[in-house]
């Protein structure tokens, strides 16, 4: 978003002209949505197009007579970019605006066509962090994707494994005794209580864990959530999501009369919920299983 002022005045013998020009622009970066995997390179065109209205006034000297008007104004630019380095850019700026009117500062266009041309050198420091998406290659971000949707898997592979370990060792423990294991990688659908897909695969190993383990005797399940939201809303939303993971285990053969459920909402928070991965943790799912 920007705006522009500029001024002319023309003095002439039989003519008197002045411009002032006034214009209030927006604009839309698209290359990220067009060209979203580009590479970053050393050489970038960029063009810019717009339409708008202006105003004019003008004066013949001899005759004082005046003319105001309204005319359609058209922008078209072309923008080449050498790449100094991720943050520093050299570039030549070219744009070309046009005014469809007759008579424009005491010049007269036979063609009823009036134009002018810029050209500017430009040299632009770029902001923000050190990596950006757009100075990324494809191979860096699939690679990226990979390295963190491995460390998940593990994550979750290492306390699937806990569980069974635990649920072995609860044999040999006195009745009462109790083992709790926590997943922040159960996630809903945005704003639901509706597993998503990766969530009912985590619960389909939980469930086969309990099935192969039966050394237990009841399940509670408790539901919490981080702090974006109202307090009242993230404690009925907490509620919601535990009895939708009870739904499911119950579906896959666990006798519901055994499990019960607790929505603790945004209360008892693990992590930060200042930062993204804080949160992330704090939207969490626990089992408590009994013997």
């Amino acid at each position: 978003m920007g705006l522009d002022v500029s001024y002319l005045n023309f003095n002439r013998s039989t003519l008197e002209g002045k411009i002032i020009d006034p214009s209030i622009y927006g604009s839309v970066n698209l290359s990220n949505l067009l060209f979203p995997n580009r590479t970053s390179t050393f050489f970038t065109v960029y063009a810019r197009a717009g339409a708008g209205i202006g105003l004019f006034n003008n004066e013949i000297r001899s005759t004082g007579k005046k003319d105001d008007g309204i005319t359609p104004m058209f922008m078209g630019s072309i923008h080449p970019e050498f790449n100094l380095s991720k943050r520093i850019a050299l570039g030549l700026d070219i744009t070309a605006r046009y005014y469809s009117r007759e008579i424009v500062g005491g010049l007269v266009s036979k063609d009823r066509f009036d134009d002018g041309m810029t050209a500017m050198a430009t040299l632009r420091f770029k902001l923000g962090s050190n990596k950006h998406v757009r100075c990324m290659t494809m191979n860096e971000y699939v690679v990226g994707r990979l390295d963190n949707l491995d460390r998940q898997t593990q994550t979750i592979q290492s306390r699937l494994a806990k569980l069974e370990n635990d649920l072995r060792k609860l044999k040999e423990q006195a009745k009462g005794a109790a083992i709790n294991v926590s997943f922040d990688n159960i996630e809903f659908e945005f704003d639901s209580a509706n597993l998503t897909d990766a969530s009912l695969s985590i619960i389909n190993q939980v469930v086969d864990i309990l099935k192969n383990n039966p050394t237990w005797a009841t399940l509670k399940v408790n539901g919490y959530t981080d702090n974006i939201g109202s307090k009242k809303y993230n404690q009925s939303l907490s509620e919601a999501r535990v009895q939708s993971v009870k739904d499911y285990l119950v579906s896959q053969g666990i006798d519901g009369s055994v499990i019960s459920t607790e929505g603790f909402g945004e209360s008892h928070p693990i992590a930060d919920n200042s930062t993204r991965e804080g949160r992330q943790k704090n939207r969490r799912v626990e089992f408590q299983i009994v013997k």
